[in-house]
């Protein structure tokens, strides 16, 4: 068989290119959503539903639980470094 034909060499090629050129690498199809805050005065913060948020703000002793996806997440929900409302999060691809 053709090393160049195989798909993990041609998938780690890919990612080996991607890092070279300082370019974020492509989430997985399998992937959950990652949400990032919009707030300019934000880091910002990229909220994760494989990790959850342990500080939770907006309710201090009830950390949202890892793999909790974002919709899940009450409306009361903040950002954790910044205080800015679930509202203000948009979908990302970091």
């Amino acid at each position: 068989m053709d090393r160049l034909a195989s798909p993990v060499l041609s998938r780690r090629l890919l990612l080996g290119v991607l890092a070279a050129l300082g370019l974020p690498w492509p989430a997985r199809a399998d992937s959950p959503q990652r949400w990032v805050c919009t707030n300019n005065d934000c880091e910002p913060y990229i909220y994760d539903p494989r990790l959850g948020d342990a500080d939770n703000i907006a309710q201090p002793g009830h950390p949202i639980a890892p793999g909790t996806p974002f919709e899940a997440l009450p409306d009361t929900w903040k950002c954790p470094l910044c205080a800015t409302p679930k509202s203000w999060f948009r979908p990302t691809r970091r």
